[in-house]
């Protein structure tokens, strides 16, 4: 059996190296017969062929996509550069959350923010401290807010174990999602009761204090769909230590002992995420989907502090409900095609107790600390409707049009810091006063509409050859109006070889708070900023050369304009203003253009009929004025290894490499270095006949030190977390499910 195994190894790798179809023919033939005295041997062993198959063919299985268009294709021919990650591939992994995930996607790079330690999804080198750049949805629903503009407060530990597949453009998507999808679109599809059919129960418990349970549900009721999933979890957060913080400065300055530094971030939270997905499938009335779910995040530290100063009392809370009505109309003769959808989504975040900085800062002003507590209410209501027409002679017509209503309409504070006057006045430093429904406020209370349409052709002018043309025209109420265009030419030069040329626009909408902060020590908003623009050229290619083999190599260059970031006096275009007897940087637009470009190789290998291969490496550059972006990883790569090694047990090796990472302009720090983390995942299931699978394994094997960037001086000149903030070191955890 392994003189076959080797034969057909040695076969494919060969097979590689030849042009001609003749050779090519007899080859194929070769490998044919081969497998059909394999297929007889391996009929008395102990591993059944069906049984690996299953594993690893899944794998190298053509993927299609809706994510690129609209429309359901082969990944290979998407007008995109995309990835799929199924949950064959989050099992593999023995991944928990999205940013475990998300970790193998090419060029994509999770660092995190010192405030909640929130994620930060790095896109081709796109880096900014609050990270709006990319545009995550589940199930085609965005799940940024309108404070931050960004999806943290869901990101940080959202669930993946009702996961079904995960759908990434890497480039522009604004031309199909509008606002934030600047540097790439991320749509998490969860499972329908068809894709689960059973019961599962879970149980996860590891390192850090770390544990949490699921059930997740899918069943067929009077010709009804129904699916339910329960996700619980909880962690006390890693080990690492902040060496110095913002307060160990001050504490220097005013011959103080406030800090808690050396200490570690908080970041201990709860997770909750409740999900019902009903639907109904009728030839004559069409499909029609209710999703409801609720995510709920609770006793959340606040990582390295809100002000760069260890704070170890102040708790998070977060509190999501959505409600999603959809429709699809059934085939309207053999042309039409209609889809609706309205959602509606009820966000509260508060965070309570907050300490900007300790008791005694500042010399001793504020005995009990500088504080304040803090919460936003938001509810957004969407509305969409959408046409495929394929009436037209070789094209497929999609176009449609929503609206958008968001309303941030309760904003309230409490502050020893900064409030009205008071009769008789109150002096800093002392009890919380509550500023709420005053002019004093962080942050004031305002709505956001958008109206959009959109139009997409994708022509197939001749034999595999196709041109997608499309564009979106948005309009905002706050700040103006945008118009976007994309266009793919898609050349299928062989069965197993596409080469792709893309080109595409994108814009980011400021959020709230850079829009509106006001009173705020720490960031002032600007009510005259412009949109992000983003323009992407890209040539790809996909290539199999073998049915074992999947190749992918990709370069791209960009332009990012009008970048907004909250900018010092000490920048041209910044300014400052006094709050409390502090200085706030202002949100500004900056004016230079940041060039980017790079390239992305992809590999996946099924090695033999036990062991499959993952490959990715990615090399860019951001520079803005001739001068590194920084913080970002020049290069990374990312190695995956699955190998059924014993029935029924597998073995997944994964290695994350992250290059130095240069500072941005000002910071004086030394770049910072790369690490390389290991994981192994140890899991135990029959994938015909088992209820029972369970696994067990060790993140960063090596107990590597990881670190990611702190920003750089403040308007002071004052780094105020100088060692960056650490990420976690070795951990270990079990998981156990069961099926029924």
């Amino acid at each position: 059996m392994k003189t076959i195994l080797m034969s057909l190894i040695l076969l494919g790798i060969s097979n590689i190296a030849f042009s001609s179809e003749e050779i090519n023919k007899e080859k194929a033939a070769h490998i044919d017969a081969l497998m059909a005295l394999k297929l007889e041997e391996l009929a008395e062993v102990e591993i059944k062929l069906d049984d690996t198959f299953d594993v690893f063919d899944g794998l190298l299985r053509r993927q299609t996509v809706k994510v690129a268009s609209g429309v359901k294709q082969d990944a290979s021919n998407a007008p995109a550069i995309t990835t799929v990650i199924t949950d064959q591939d989050i099992e593999a992994m023995g991944a928990r959350t999205l940013t475990e995930v998300l970790e193998s996607v090419p060029n994509l790079h999770i660092s995190y923010d010192f405030f909640n330690y929130a994620p930060m999804y790095v896109m081709r080198g796109v880096y900014s401290n609050f990270n709006p750049q990319i545009l995550i949805m589940i199930n085609g629903l965005p799940i940024k807010d309108l404070h931050s503009g960004n999806p943290n407060t869901r990101g940080i530990n959202f669930p993946v174990h009702s996961v079904q597949r995960i759908e990434i453009i890497r480039g522009p998507g604004s031309a199909l999602y509008g606002a934030d999808a600047l540097a790439g679109a991320i749509n998490i599809i969860i499972k329908t009761a068809e894709e689960l059919k059973e019961t599962e129960i879970g149980a996860r418990t590891g390192s850090f204090d770390t544990h949490g349970g699921w059930v997740v549900h899918g069943s067929k009721l009077q010709g009804v769909d129904v699916a339910a999933m329960v996700n619980y979890s909880s962690e006390n957060g890693h080990n690492e230590l902040i060496i110095q913080d913002y307060q160990s400065a001050l504490d220097q300055r005013f011959k103080t002992n406030a800090s808690h530094a050396p200490s570690k971030p908080s970041l201990g939270r709860d997770t909750l995420d409740i999900r019902l997905d009903i639907s109904k499938i009728s030839e004559k009335t069409g499909t029609w989907r209710m999703q409801a779910s609720q995510h709920q995040v609770f006793n959340a530290g606040t990582g390295a502090g809100p002000a760069q100063a260890i704070d170890q009392v102040g708790e998070n809370k977060v509190d999501i409900k959505d409600l999603v009505l959809s429709w699809q109309s059934p085939s309207l003769g053999k042309s039409w095609l209609l889809g609706a959808e309205l959602a509606f989504t009820d966000r509260f975040w508060t965070s309570h107790d907050m300490q900007l900085y300790p008791n005694g800062a500042f010399g001793g002003q504020y005995p009990i600390g500088f504080n304040a507590s803090a919460g936003i209410a938001e509810q957004d209501l969407r509305f969409n409707f959408n046409s495929t027409y394929k009436g037209f002679e070789n094209h497929v017509v999609r176009m449609g049009t929503g609206y958008f209503h968001g309303d941030q309409h309760e904003v309230w504070q409490k502050t020893n810091w900064l409030y009205p006057p008071q009769n008789p006045p109150l002096p800093y430093g002392g009890q919380l006063v509550d500023i709420s429904d005053t002019p004093f406020i962080f942050q004031s209370e305002e709505t956001r509409k958008n109206h959009y349409i959109f139009l997409q052709d994708a022509w197939h002018f001749k034999d595999n050859w196709e041109l997608t043309l499309g564009g979106r025209f948005d309009s905002y109420s706050d700040f103006g109006e945008t118009f976007n265009l994309r266009g793919a030419l898609v050349w299928q030069i062989k069965n197993n070889l596409t080469a792709k040329v893309l080109y595409g626009e994108a814009f980011r909408a400021p959020s709230f708070q850079e829009l509106y902060n006001v009173y705020n020590p720490l960031a002032l908003g600007n009510r005259g900023l412009k949109p992000e623009t983003f323009k992407t050229w890209e040539l790809a290619f996909d290539w199999r050369p073998h049915q074992t083999l999947h190749t992918g190599l990709n370069f791209y260059v960009f332009d990012w304009k009008d970048a907004i970031a909250f900018l010092s006096p000490t920048n041209t275009l910044g300014s400052e203003t006094q709050q409390g007897g502090l200085v706030a940087r202002t949100a500004q637009n900056m004016g230079e253009t940041i060039k980017g470009h790079g390239v992305e190789l992809e590999m996946r290998w099924k090695v033999n009929a036990r062991s499959s291969l993952l490959f990715n490496y990615a090399l860019q550059r951001v520079k803005q004025s001739s001068v590194d972006w920084g913080n970002y990883p020049q290069q990374d790569a990312y190695v995956r290894w699955d190998w059924l090694f014993y029935p029924d047990w597998y073995l997944n090796t994964q290695l994350n490499w992250i290059s130095d990472r240069e500072r941005p302009f000002g910071d004086p720090r030394q770049k910072l270095k790369g690490y390389a983390a290991l994981d192994l995942t140890v899991r135990h299931k029959n994938i015909k006949n088992s209820q029972w699978n369970f696994a067990f394994g060790v993140k960063n094997l090596l107990n590597q030190s990881m670190f990611e960037p702190s920003p750089g001086p403040d308007q002071a000149g004052v780094i105020r977390i100088p060692n960056d903030l650490p990420l976690a070191g070795r951990s270990l955890f079990a998981e156990i499910r069961y099926k029924f």
